[in-house]
């Protein structure tokens, strides 16, 4: 149980490294397509179909998406 507690852990942190690394060595014209490649490893990681990036608006009835992945 440990050990794959520590395992568990470890697949974490290099995803997490992962994640950090593409939006380090993106450039800013880049954010969009860094932002979906990040959530497809999110995704991957979580097994997930889709991940949603949104925002709920100042009237608070609506939600605006900024970003959306969805497995293929």
């Amino acid at each position: 149980e440990s050990e794959e507690k520590l395992n568990e852990l470890l697949t974490h942190s290099r995803i997490i490294g992962e994640i950090s690394k593409l939006f380090v060595c993106s450039r800013p014209e880049e954010i969009d397509k860094t932002v979906i490649s990040a959530f497809s490893k999110i995704g991957d990681f979580l097994n997930s179909d889709a991940i949603l990036l949104s925002e709920i608006l100042n009237d608070k009835t609506h939600m605006s998406v900024h970003y959306e992945w969805t497995r293929k």
